[in-house]
């Protein structure tokens, strides 16, 4: 599915939608490709190898894998204390199954047949924005090869060392005014892709509300025309994301990654939701917003008893502005004001092209 043309109305962008399925991926498109793995917030990111780069023999995109977790339960300290599962089956069950649709994908524009591709592994790159399990999940990420790196922050980084498992687990830095997006030699990464975080101010230590900043250079030019897309699956403070354009190097904002519900916990606010959203993508200028970790899981344990969600929706109709419970029967003036060609919500398994 390719969004072509910005100014296409909203209802050729839910139509080219509806027809997304998860099997559609098209290998060949010379642009990023999103791929929601699950209803929740595990991503695909794939990437084009630039022009002036070679890939690896049998390749011809660079798959980095965001947060994933499939299946089984995901449980925080104890399960009488918290743990979830989600409520709709993942559209891709396990790395095996995913592996084998980038292996198909990429095989067709190269040339050679899936059965003899001697290719190596078809996922590149692993992130993890926090140290929590359901961002973080064992089980899932051991079903992936050792020599697969991992990129985390300093907690999640530190987890993940402890299982023994990945031969190479890298710390992201954190972004502030005058960061260079460009990676150090020793890291894993292309040197066309970099990987960091953006804290929100005050939230020291726990970080909770940040996000990853993944950005590339597909562009013969590199440092002058880089990409971005900005994840962040509990909302960092819009505010914070300022920093995004006090970089070294001028990056274009592709795709912000910011769920709509507002969720909370005793009183402490979890996900930020769709207001601070809306404010982001105006900070960022992001030409997608696509919502993430909005899920409605199957809740257990004590935690489930004191979780709050406001469920908000943005309605697709052209022309109309996000309106929730709170905002029902006021005058437009009133209401979040939002480009609504922007906002592309991709369900379980749908891809999005980022023209």
């Amino acid at each position: 599915m390719t969004l072509s043309s910005m100014d296409s109305p909203s209802t050729q962008l839910q139509s080219e939608l509806d027809a997304s399925t998860h099997t559609a991926f098209d290998a060949s498109v010379g642009r990023p490709i999103l791929k929601h793995l699950n209803a929740d917030s595990s991503w695909l990111l794939s990437l084009p190898y630039p022009e002036h780069i070679l890939p690896p023999s049998g390749r011809c995109r660079y798959n980095i894998v965001i947060d994933v977790w499939l299946r089984g339960p995901q449980v925080d300290l104890f399960s009488w204390f918290s743990s979830q599962e989600h409520a709709k089956p993942s559209a891709i069950q396990s790395f095996a199954e995913l592996n084998d649709l980038l292996c198909r994908a990429e095989t067709a524009v190269v040339g050679a047949q899936p059965e003899v591709q001697q290719a190596p592994y078809f996922i590149d790159a692993v992130c993890c924005s926090h140290e929590f399990t359901d961002h973080c999940h064992e089980a899932t990420l051991k079903e992936l090869p050792a020599a697969v790196p991992v990129f985390a922050p300093k907690k999640a980084a530190n987890l993940v060392r402890s299982w023994k498992h990945f031969e190479y687990v890298e710390e992201v830095p954190v972004y502030q005014s005058g960061y260079d997006w460009h990676v150090a030699k020793v890291s894993r990464l292309p040197s066309w892709v970099g990987i960091g975080r953006i804290h929100t101010k005050g939230d020291a230590p726990i970080y909770f509300h940040s996000a990853l900043m993944i950005t590339f250079a597909l562009s013969t030019h590199g440092e002058e025309e880089a990409e971005a897309i900005v994840y962040t699956p509990h909302g960092v403070d819009a505010d914070s994301l300022a920093v995004v354009k006090q970089g070294k190097y001028p990056t274009k904002v592709l795709a912000l990654f910011h769920g709509l519900h507002d969720i909370s916990l005793a009183g402490a606010q979890l996900n930020l939701g769709m207001q601070n959203a809306i404010k982001a993508r105006e900070i960022l200028d992001a030409r997608y917003w696509t919502p993430t970790h909005d899920e409605q899981k199957v809740a257990h344990g004590l935690v489930a008893s004191f979780l709050k969600r406001v469920v908000h929706t943005l309605p697709m109709a052209p022309g109309s502005h996000p309106v929730t419970r709170r905002e029902e029967g006021k005058p437009d003036t009133q209401r979040f004001n939002v480009c609504e060609k922007s906002f592309v919500e991709l369900q379980n398994g749908e891809s999005l092209v980022l023209e």
